[in-house]
């Protein structure tokens, strides 16, 4: 919980040996991702953090990503099934936007619709860094699918998207929007 998360913080702001850190299935919420956030502030040795299957929220996120803005040492990021939202994933692509390390970002199923996927469209655009972009079981439609593709036409750097179960309506026409902004990438 977020007593929990307070404790192995409070460590991560001294530990510079621990590379990864896997908190899965740990009842974090608001305040125990704030308390991570403020060790990931300082921490320069963890470079895999996965919160995945919490309670993080918007809210949570938005300290994490916080964070992002001033580590350089996290490389991949899972913030899967925490209810990031459209909000939530407003809060990373900020970050990302002068983050230089994240490479991989898993947001699967985290209510993220096609408002949050022209956020990461936006952010995607521009960014460098990151190759792996997970956004499986979202509720992204058509519309946000092709923010996301527009962007990919952009974008240099993406090798892996994975946008399997969302709320695509012409699966057909989905594919085929991917296909033509990245030819060169693995889809």
């Amino acid at each position: 919980g977020d007593v929990g998360a307070q404790h192995i913080a409070e460590a991560l702001k001294v530990n510079a040996v621990v590379t990864k850190l896997d908190l899965t299935y740990n009842n974090i919420g608001a305040v125990g991702a704030q308390h991570i956030a403020e060790a990931f502030k300082v921490n320069v040795a963890v470079t895999q953090l996965g919160l995945t299957v919490n309670f993080i929220g918007a809210v949570g996120v938005q300290h994490i990503a916080e964070a992002l803005k001033v580590n350089a040492t996290v490389t991949e990021l899972d913030l899967s099934r925490n209810d990031v939202g459209d909000v939530g994933a407003q809060h990373i692509v900020e970050a990302l936007k002068v983050n230089a390390t994240v490479t991989e970002l898993h947001l699967y199923l985290n209510e993220i619709e096609d408002v949050g996927a022209q956020h990461i469209a936006k952010a995607l655009a521009t960014n460098t860094t990151v190759t792996e972009l997970n956004l499986s079981e979202n509720e992204i439609s058509d519309v946000g699918a092709q923010h996301i593709a527009e962007a990919l036409k952009f974008n240099t750097t993406v090798t892996q998207l994975n946008l399997v179960g969302n709320n695509e309506g012409d699966h057909q026409r989905f594919r085929d929007l991917l296909r033509e902004s990245c030819l060169h990438k693995r889809i």
